[in-house]
C-alpha cells in the first residue's frame, strides 16, 4: 500500500471493526444497522476508496483476508456477534502463550507435554488465582484497594471528558506548545494539531443521539473509544451523580460488562430510499472532539 493511502485505510478499518449493531447512527431517528447491513457497507466503503486511488492489490489482500464473509469477517468484526465484546480475547490469548513461551518455558529446550503440564500447574495457575484474588477483592482484607491498570486510565479519560471544552482545548493546546519536536515530521505534527485545535475551537456544537440509560451515542468519539465513552454520556452521567469529580468508590465499582440483549428491540434497518453508509461522518478525517 502507498504510504499516503495507509493512514486513511488503516482508519476505515478501525471505524468498520468498531461499529455494531446496537451503536445508532447519527440521524433524525437514531437508525441501528443490522449485522449484514454493517459488513455491506463496510465493504462498500473501502472498495469504493481503492476503485478511487487504484489500490487493486491493497483491495485483494483486504478482500481476501479481512472482508470476505462467513470465514474472515467474523474472526475481527464486532459487528459478526449481538453483544459487545469487552476485551480483545485474541490478543488475551496471544499474550499469555508469548509470556509463557518466555518466561516458564525459556530455560527447556523442547519439552515433552508432561512437562509443559506440570509447568502450567506449578508455574502458571498461582500466578493466575493471585490475579484473580486481586480482581475479586479477596486480598487485603479490611485495607484499601488499589484500582485495577484498565479503572486508573478509565478514571483519567471520565475526568478529562467531565471538564469544560475550553478548559480541555486550552490544556492539549498548552502541552503541544511546550513540547519540543526536534524533528521537521514531528513540528508539521504539532501545527496540525494546533490547526485542528482551533478549527474545533470554531466549529459548532453537533446534535447526537445519546441514550444514559443503554449507554449509547451516535457520535464517532464512542464508536472508537476504548471504554465507549463520550463526553455525552460522562457529562449526563454527571449531572445524575451529583458532581463532576465522582470519588475514587465510584471508579472502584465501575465494571466492564457486555450491552444488555434488551437493546435488540430497537434496532431497525435502514431505509432502502437512502444510501447505505457505515456511519455519517465528518467530511474531514479530523476525529470528534468528544
Amino acid at each position: 500500500c502507498p504510504k499516503e493511502h495507509r493512514t486513511p485505510v488503516v482508519e476505515k478499518f478501525r471505524r468498520h471493526f468498531c461499529h455494531h449493531l446496537l451503536i445508532p447512527l447519527n440521524d433524525a431517528d437514531g437508525t441501528c444497522l443490522t449485522a449484514q447491513e454493517i459488513h455491506e457497507a463496510a465493504v462498500y466503503d473501502m472498495y469504493q476508496y481503492c476503485r478511487q486511488n487504484d489500490l487493486v492489490h491493497v483491495w485483494a489482500y483486504i478482500w481476501s483476508c479481512w472482508y470476505a464473509l462467513p470465514q474472515q469477517w467474523a474472526l475481527w468484526a464486532q459487528s459478526a456477534y449481538p453483544l459487545i465484546s469487552r476485551m480483545r480475547t485474541t490478543m488475551k490469548a496471544e499474550g499469555f502463550w508469548r509470556l509463557f513461551k518466555h518466561d516458564v518455558l525459556g530455560s527447556f529446550s523442547r519439552p515433552g507435554l508432561d512437562l509443559v503440564t506440570y509447568l502450567i500447574f506449578t508455574e502458571v495457575l498461582p500466578s493466575i488465582k493471585r490475579k484473580l484474588d486481586h480482581v475479586l477483592g479477596r486480598q487485603r482484607v479490611g485495607g484499601p484497594h488499589v484500582l485495577a491498570p484498565w479503572a486508573k486510565e478509565a478514571k483519567s479519560v471520565w475526568m478529562d471528558k467531565s471538564q469544560l471544552d475550553s478548559i480541555r482545548r486550552a490544556k492539549k493546546e498548552k502541552k503541544l506548545l511546550s513540547a519540543n519536536p526536534k524533528t521537521s515530521a514531528a513540528k508539521k505534527r504539532q501545527e496540525k494539531q494546533l490547526e485542528w485545535l482551533r478549527e474545533e475551537a470554531e466549529q459548532s456544537q453537533g446534535q447526537y443521539r445519546t441514550a444514559l440509560l443503554n449507554w449509547t451515542c451516535s457520535c464517532p468519539s464512542f464508536l472508537l473509544s476504548r471504554f465507549l465513552f463520550c463526553k455525552h454520556l460522562i457529562r449526563k452521567a454527571n449531572t445524575k451523580l451529583g458532581t463532576n469529580r465522582p470519588g475514587l468508590g465510584f471508579f472502584r465499582k465501575l465494571r466492564r460488562f457486555l450491552l444488555s440483549d434488551c437493546r435488540y428491540s430497537r434496532c431497525r434497518p435502514c431505509s432502502p430510499q437512502r444510501p447505505l453508509l457505515c456511519r455519517s461522518y465528518p467530511a474531514t478525517n479530523r476525529r470528534c472532539p468528544g
